[in-house]
Parts: structure tokens; sequence; C-alpha cells
């Protein structure tokens, strides 16, 4: 489970990441240039590319349903798990050593 889990994290991670910066690619080659300035009324200039690049940022930042967010919650759900066999056996542990 926990191979698997980082493996997904960063199957998702990285395809977000290319998504968005393609994103980006083609947006300046459409405006001129890769200036913020060039970016202005990105929404009304290209309105399929502008709702793609919403959808990467919120995957990207974890937003449920996104991908990002399932990502992110199976591997901190694996790692919480370790932390609380961890945490478990160290109580255990202390509370028998008293």
């Amino acid at each position: 489970m926990g191979a698997t889990s980082v493996l997904f994290y960063i199957i998702v991670y990285s395809l977000t990441n290319l998504g968005a910066f393609g994103v980006v690619a083609a947006l300046s080659s459409r405006a001129g240039g890769d200036e913020l300035q060039d970016f202005d009324g990105m929404a009304k200039r290209a309105p399929f590319l502008s709702s793609l690049m919403l959808i990467f940022v919120l995957s990207l930042a974890g937003i449920p349903p996104l991908g990002g967010f399932w990502a992110n919650s199976t591997s901190l759900h694996r790692r919480s798990s370790v932390i609380r066999r961890t945490s478990a056996c160290c109580g255990w542990w202390c509370w028998e050593s008293s």
C-alpha cells in the first residue's frame, strides 16, 4: 500500500504539473509573450484553456474531488497509520516501564 500510494502521488502530481505548464506554454504562444500582463483577459480569449488551468491549479492545491486531493489523502492515510502504530507502541512501552 505504501509504494502504491507514493507511485499514485508521483503520477498525479507529474501529470498535473505537466498540464499546468502546458496550458501556460499554449497561452504564452497565443498571447505573444510570457509576462504577467500578457495573461490579462485569459478567460475571455481562451475559456477552455483557462478552465483547464483552473482545474490543474485546484488539483495541485488538493481540493476535492480532483486528483491531487486523492493523491494527498492516500499518501497521508498511509503515513497516519504508521504514525498511529508507532504512537501505540511507544505508549504501550511507556505504560509498561512506569
